[in-house]
């Protein structure tokens, strides 16, 4: 079992994971997955099925560091209730009748 790195930013969830040790476990069961996907596959993973399971993609693009929400809205066809919601609440489309 290889030990973990010292001084790696592991981000908000998983800070005790050792990356290489997932990497090389993914490496055995994925062999054909390109170099540096690993971790990629994982986030993506966790990103579909957190959208799938109700998450806020506001929380998500926190959870995941984008920067940009345009980054995490390539999650968003996972909750499609999510987006309908967002359409029939959004206040452009559907102002407030004047009072």
């Amino acid at each position: 079992m290889r030990t973990p790195r010292r001084g790696v930013n592991r981000g908000p969830l998983f800070r005790d994971l050792d990356y290489l040790l997932v990497r090389d476990v993914l490496k055995t069961v994925a062999p054909d997955l390109p170099a540096g996907q690993a971790v990629h596959v994982f986030r993506h993973t966790f990103a579909s099925h957190f959208m799938m399971s109700g998450g806020n993609i506001l929380a998500l693009q926190k959870i995941l560091g984008h920067h940009n929400i345009q980054q995490t809205m390539t999650y968003a066809h996972f909750a499609p209730d999510y987006l309908s919601d967002a359409v029939r609440f959004n206040p452009l489309e559907n102002p407030l009748p004047a009072a």
